[in-house]
């Protein structure tokens, strides 16, 4: 089971929210399937899906890295990988550039 972990800052209004949750679940909705938010934690986004799920939350993944106005609301963000740990990732700091 692979899984994405989105954990929104929890700073953010109701209303923006709401905003975020559409972005993210549009964002895993794509040519590789639809993957539904599943957490019943406020302010976390979670998506996962068996092997066959895999392109579908790459590509979901993939969108979102490129959404400034949906990063700039994420506190943490994980590839979390069942069956391989070695495979977890953290995206945030992968994707975010060095401090210098």
């Amino acid at each position: 089971m692979n899984k994405v972990v989105i954990d929104i800052r929890k700073n953010v209004p109701l209303k923006k929210m709401k905003e975020l949750e559409r972005i993210s679940s549009d964002a895993f909705h794509n040519r590789g399937g639809r993957v539904e938010n599943s957490s019943n934690i406020p302010y976390r986004f979670l998506y996962s899906g068996d092997e066959n799920m895999f392109c579908c939350l790459q590509l979901g993944v993939l969108e979102l890295e490129d959404k400034t106005d949906f990063l700039s609301y994420v506190e943490a963000w994980r590839w979390i990988d069942d069956e391989d740990p070695q495979e977890n990732t953290d995206i945030l700091a992968a994707i975010q550039p060095p401090i210098m």
